[in-house]
């Protein structure tokens, strides 16, 4: 069962662990009767101010409602949507971590259509080798049937391309993330996470920033910032590609249906009907 930490929120800390994996508070402190009759931290609790005199009434005061990372599902003003796509304060925790960008669409269909179009010219060369290998060696030709073995080139391609290729872009599919918490005026912290690599400026721990960007599940999406202390634009290297991409693969398919259909429309024609 994880430990949610009563500073900033995060509820992802393993059992045993002693601080917060975001905010590095204690985490012990939540057990600790002194700390959560602390109104900062346990805000949802009654504080009763008692009047002893004859005839007095005890007053009872509600503190203000402990504010979350999330902005409150109200209707917006202007200053709220304003707060909603932006965070500033100052930055008092920050971790960087190298990790894949997640699956989308334009990805996953464009990976599928490009899949489709080294596949099919692969089987029919494949085919074509086979049926080379075989008759050579049926001839009793051994060393050429080896050289048009589909098995054997297949093997050394995949060889070649791991020696040249893959090793050169291994790590190149990952970006770094930034995960960090920030402070504003009132000393609440929300966090925050930014995709990298950083084009320009930088996230420093200590600076005050305005970052832009949304909230999603209390966590502020960072899109871009400035960096008030030394007065610089966050902006950030990463580009989502793959809907040019998928884009290209439509316009190549539609370009060899419409070669393929005037060049064998009878073939085509078989096979719709």
């Amino acid at each position: 069962m994880a430990i949610e930490c009563d500073n900033c929120g995060y509820s992802y800390n393993d059992d045993d662990a002693d601080r917060c994996g975001m905010c590095k508070s204690d985490l012990h402190n939540r057990n600790n009767p002194a700390v959560n009759d602390n109104p900062r931290i346990n805000q949802q609790q009654t504080i009763e101010m008692v009047d002893l005199r004859p005839g007095s009434e005890i007053t009872t005061f509600e503190p203000a409602p402990r504010r979350y990372s999330s902005p409150p599902n109200e209707p917006e003003t202007a200053g709220q949507s304003d707060r909603q796509r932006y965070l500033e304060g100052r930055i008092t925790h920050l971790e960087r971590h190298d990790e894949k960008p997640a699956a989308n669409f334009f990805s996953i269909a464009s990976k599928i259509l490009i899949g489709i179009l080294i596949i099919v010219p692969y089987l029919a060369f494949f085919m074509v080798s086979a049926i080379l290998s075989l008759s050579f060696a049926i001839l009793g030709y051994p060393s050429i049937s080896q050289l048009f073995n589909p098995i054997i080139w297949t093997t050394t391609i995949m060889e070649l391309l791991e020696v040249i290729v893959l090793r050169r872009i291994k790590g190149t599919d990952t970006v770094p993330i930034f995960r960090g918490m920030v402070e504003d005026n009132d000393s609440q912290e929300y966090a925050f996470w930014f995709r990298g690599p950083i084009k320009s400026g930088n996230l420093v721990v200590g600076h005050n920033a305005r970052l832009r960007g949304r909230w999603v599940t209390g966590t502020f999406m960072t899109q871009n910032g400035n960096d008030l202390t030394s007065n610089s634009a966050i902006l950030s290297y990463y580009q989502n590609l793959w809907p040019y991409i998928f884009i290209a693969l439509v316009i190549i398919y539609i370009l060899l249906g419409v070669h393929i259909y005037n060049e064998y429309p009878q073939v085509l024609r078989g096979l719709i009907g």
